[in-house]
C-alpha cells in the first residue's frame, strides 16, 4: 500500500520479490498512487516475459531428457515411449504453449478413448517427472503445467487369491504341461510371493544356502527369501539360467482349470495368493512387507484384514463393552 509522507503519498515496491525491478515515485493525492501502482502490476507479466521466447517442441527437449535423466533409470525406456506416444497425440506442441485446461481436455479425450484410470496416472506422473527434470536442470525456465493437476482418484479392487483347493488343481494341470519350468517357476512364487519375472529368470547363483536371491527387481533392491528344501531341491541342481520361458504355459494351464481369474491378474495371482495365506495363517505385515520387497507399508496393507486378528480391537474396545 502507498505510504504517507510530507511529500505525499510515497509507493516503494518489487512486483516479483527482492530480486525484481524496484519502484519508487511520489503522488500527490493515494488515488494516483494506487493506479500508478496497479498499472506496473498488469504490465510488469509482459515486460517480465521480454526475454526470448522458448520455441522448442516437447519432442527436442523429450531427447534432452532421455539422455540426461532417462537412459539411468530402469523404466527409462518406458517413459520414453509413453512421453513419445503423450506428444504426439499432443501435436508435439511448443512447451511454453502447453497449459492445464490443454492437458485437462487431453485427459478427457484419452479416458474416453477407453485408457484406464490407472493408466491415465502412469502417462501424467511421467510427464510430470520429466518437466520437472528439465527445470531442475534449468534446461527449461517455464512453469511445470502438470503442478497443479490432482491424480485421478482409483477405487481399489479386491486382489483374487487361489484357495487350497485351486491350489491342487493348479499343480495338477501344471504337471500336465510339456513345458518342464512351468511348475518350478509357479512353485517358486507360492513359496515366496516372487513376482514371475523374478523367478522365471533366476539362475543357479541365485540359490544360496537354502535361500533364494532375487536380483534386478522392480524396486532395484536384492532381496533373499528362504524356501522349502524340497521344492529346492527338485530344481537347484541345473548350473547358469534355472529355467525357460513359461508364461504361455501358465496361461494353457490356467485355462484348463475350473476357476476363472480377473483380467490383469494371471501370474499375479500366485503372489497375491503367497501374501493372502501368509496373513490368514498369522504372519507379521512387516515381514511380509520385506518378503514381497515394497518400498512402503502402504501397498502390503491391501493383505492385512486377511489377519485373524484384524480389527480384533473393534470388538475389544467398543464403548458397548462398558455397559
Amino acid at each position: 500500500m502507498p505510504t504517507k509522507t510530507k511529500k505525499g503519498w510515497f509507493v516503494d515496491f518489487r512486483p516479483r520479490g527482492a530480486n525484481s525491478k524496484r519502484y519508487r515515485k511520489t503522488f500527490s493525492t493515494k488515488a494516483e498512487a494506487l493506479r500508478y501502482k496497479n498499472h506496473i502490476l498488469a504490465n510488469y507479466t509482459e515486460e517480465w516475459n521480454n526475454s526470448k521466447k522458448d520455441n522448442r517442441r516437447m519432442s527436442e527437449l523429450l531427447e534432452y531428457w532421455y539422455i540426461h535423466f532417462g537412459k539411468p533409470l530402469k523404466t527409462g525406456r518406458e517413459m520414453r515411449r509413453s512421453l513419445n506416444n503423450m506428444i504426439n497425440l499432443l501435436g508435439n506442441p511448443i512447451c511454453s504453449s502447453l497449459d492445464t485446461s490443454r492437458l485437462v481436455a487431453y485427459r478427457a479425450s484419452r479416458l474416453e478413448s477407453g485408457l484406464s484410470r490407472n493408466s491415465m496416472n502412469r502417462e501424467f506422473a511421467y510427464l510430470k517427472s520429466f518437466f520437472n527434470e528439465l527445470i531442475r536442470a534449468k534446461e527449461y525456465s517455464g512453469i511445470n503445467p502438470l503442478a497443479e493437476i490432482k491424480q485421478l482418484k482409483i477405487t481399489e479392487t479386491e486382489l483374487s487369491f487361489l484357495t487350497l483347493v485351486q491350489i491342487r488343481e493348479l499343480i495338477k494341470e501344471l504337471d500336465n504341461s510339456k513345458n518342464k519350468s512351468v511348475r518350478f517357476v509357479s512353485l517358486i512364487c507360492l513359496a515366496t510371493g516372487c513376482r514371475w519375472s523374478e523367478a522365471e529368470k533366476l539362475s543357479s547363483e541365485n540359490v544360496i544356502n537354502g535361500r533364494v536371491v532375487f536380483t534386478d527387481t522392480k524396486s532395484g533392491k536384492n532381496r533373499a527369501v528362504p524356501i522349502d528344501s524340497e521344492i529346492l531341491e527338485s530344481f537347484s541342481r541345473k548350473e547358469g539360467r534355472l529355467f525357460e520361458s513359461c508364461y504361455s504355459a501358465f496361461k494353457e494351464a490356467v485355462s484348463r482349470c475350473s476357476f476363472t481369474l480377473p483380467n490383469g491378474q494371471l501370474t499375479h495371482v500366485l503372489r497375491h495368493t503367497f501374501a493372502s495365506h501368509f496373513m490368514m495363517e498369522g504372519g507379521n505385515i512387516i515381514v511380509l512387507q520385506r518378503i514381497l520387497g515394497h518400498a512402503n507399508l502402504t501397498m502390503t496393507m491391501r493383505y492385512s484384514h486377511f489377519s485373524p486378528d484384524h480389527l480384533e480391537d473393534a470388538i475389544k474396545y467398543n464403548p458397548l463393552t462398558k455397559l
